[in-house]
């Protein structure tokens, strides 16, 4: 038997290995698919429970959510800061560009405190800011 007919016939015969490699492309195809069109959420640096209001404002990808827990912990960008530093923070953004803000507070947050920290917003400059609620249900 000369060589060349020795290989021949091992390919005749088929690499148990050549079927699989199809199914690996597809599944890789498959699984970068999903991992660029699939949508991430966002993490939560703290389990808050919003007001409820007849009005509702959804959070976007755009503004920066600052989250305000009812022991006053205010976080952003998952960053925690007392309300002077948080203030500090974004006093320095509000002079560089205008950035709209989205702040999310536990509903057991007193709302005289909410008005308190809009006002101190409002001063140093931010111009625009969303309170993130939940919708009142239809009865």
């Amino acid at each position: 038997m000369k060589l060349s007919e020795k290989y021949k016939s091992r390919r005749k015969q088929g690499n148990s290995d050549d079927s699989v490699l199809p199914l690996i492309n597809v599944v890789f195809l498959l699984l970068i698919f999903f991992m660029i069109a699939g949508q991430i959420n966002q993490f939560e640096p703290i389990k808050l429970t919003p007001p409820i209001s007849a009005s509702t404002i959804k959070k976007t990808d755009q503004e920066k959510i600052i989250f305000v827990s009812s022991e006053n912990r205010f976080i952003i960008e998952n960053k925690e800061y007392s309300l002077e530093d948080l203030l500090h923070t974004l006093k320095a953004n509000a002079s560089e560009k205008e950035e709209v803000y989205q702040v999310k507070v536990d509903g057991t947050y007193p709302a005289s405190d909410i008005l308190v920290l809009l006002t101190r917003m409002r001063e140093i400059g931010v111009q625009r800011v969303d309170l993130i609620t939940e919708r009142k249900p239809a009865k």
